[in-house]
């Protein structure tokens, strides 16, 4: 048993901890997100207690959820996020098929991402570099070299933090802020409010 996995303490399970993140970077790459419908579980009802192991306490969070979601334009996707997938550690896939191309990252290879060019019916490992556009920081500045990495996951929030200070530093706004935080927590909310009444969709903003 842990704080995460108690409602109170943690506001949330799986969706809360894992597939917040997915959801801002759904956010971040393709839009807003303008409804949700998610179904969440919870395997492991009870939990040894820390402070007395022979005693078990009630879990009220999720281990598993599936969210469907409705983007701008009635594009559709989903969000899968899971604690207890046996082999799979910290494993993340992010896929967005089009149809002139698809693309996908996966956490194993954290520094490329496949790309499919319809036109070649090839798929590639790497792709194009891609100009950023202002007022987003260039990645090099700010993403630890090879010499100072500490592991991808160490690495990215080095880079948010650098990224973070320098901000101050220039007295200049993030394009990531609180209002980005506010809109994947938002997302959140509406999937467990979707679990709570058997899938239903929840139009956003609420």
């Amino acid at each position: 048993m842990s704080w995460r996995l108690r409602l109170a303490e943690s506001g949330g399970g799986a969706m809360m901890d894992l597939g917040i993140h997915l959801i801002d970077l759904v956010h971040y790459l393709l839009g807003d997100i303008k409804q949700v419908r998610a179904e969440t579980r919870a395997f492991y009802k009870m939990r040894p207690s820390q402070t007395n192991p022979s005693q078990s306490e009630p879990v009220d969070v999720d281990d598993w959820c599936l969210a469907s979601l409705e983007l701008a334009g009635g594009i559709p996707g989903t969000v899968e996020v899971n604690r207890l997938a046996a082999g799979s550690g910290e494993e993340t896939i992010f896929e967005v098929y089009g149809t002139l191309g698809s693309v996908a990252y996966q956490h194993t290879y954290p520094d490329t991402a496949l790309i499919y060019d319809l036109k070649r019916k090839l798929w590639m490992r790497g792709g194009p570099n891609l100009s950023v556009d202002a007022p987003e920081r260039k990645l090099e500045v700010v993403y630890p070299s090879s010499k100072f990495s500490q592991g991808d996951m160490t690495n990215r929030h080095m880079a948010s933090q650098h990224d973070f200070l320098l901000n101050l530093k220039e007295n200049k706004p993030a394009v990531v802020d609180f209002n980005t935080a506010y809109q994947a927590q938002r997302v959140v909310d509406a999937a467990y409010r979707s679990s709570a009444q058997d899938g239903a969709w929840i139009k956003l903003p609420q």
